[in-house]
Formats: structure tokens, C-alpha cells, sequence
């Protein structure tokens, strides 16, 4: 191998060797972000299960389901209570919850 295709050999080498380390910090970055992400969701599900849990205890304990709407119970989910408590703990609310 003649000096200038191994000084030019070396140069690609080198070159290669920094986009590999490049694309293994964005890598790292990558997950570092979705295992705090997961962590975030795992704190909002806990809390969302605590006002579910609470509402839950709450309406039972009055002997009947309070999340109806209605006497007959043909109008829905009356949500309006829960999604306040929702909102009270700074939680994100689904857009499904809204509509």
C-alpha cells in the first residue's frame, strides 16, 4: 500500500469513527429521553389511578353509581367531575376524554 492511499485510507477511517460516535451520543440521547419519558407516564398513571380509585370508593359508598347521568342511565357518563379533578392535578387530558 503506497503512503497517500494509507494517509487517504486513515483520513475515511477517521472520518467513519466520528459519525459512528456521533450517531451513538444521539443513540444515548434517544434513550436517556424515552426512559425519562416512561418514567413521566408511570408517575400521570398512578395518579390517574388514584382519582379513579377515589372517585370509584366515593360513588359506591353512597350506595350508587354517580357517574351516570340521568335517572335511566340512557344519557352517558357525566365526566365533567372527573376531568375537573383531572385538571386540578396538572395532569394532560386525552383529547378522547374531551370530545
Amino acid at each position: 500500500m503506497l503512503a497517500s492511499e494509507r494517509s487517504s485510507w486513515d483520513a475515511g477511517r477517521s472520518i467513519i469513527q466520528s459519525d459512528l460516535d456521533a450517531i451513538r451520543q444521539k443513540v444515548s440521547h434517544v434513550k436517556k429521553f424515552q426512559v425519562e419519558a416512561f418514567q413521566q407516564n408511570k408517575v400521570d398513571l398512578t395518579k390517574m389511578q388514584k382519582l379513579y380509585k377515589e372517585a370509584t370508593i366515593q360513588e359506591y359508598s353512597q350506595g350508587y353509581p354517580n357517574v351516570y347521568k340521568g335517572q335511566d342511565h340512557r344519557e352517558g357518563w357525566n365526566t365533567v367531575s372527573l376531568l375537573g379533578e383531572i385538571r386540578e392535578t396538572g395532569l394532560p387530558i386525552p383529547s378522547s376524554f374531551v370530545t
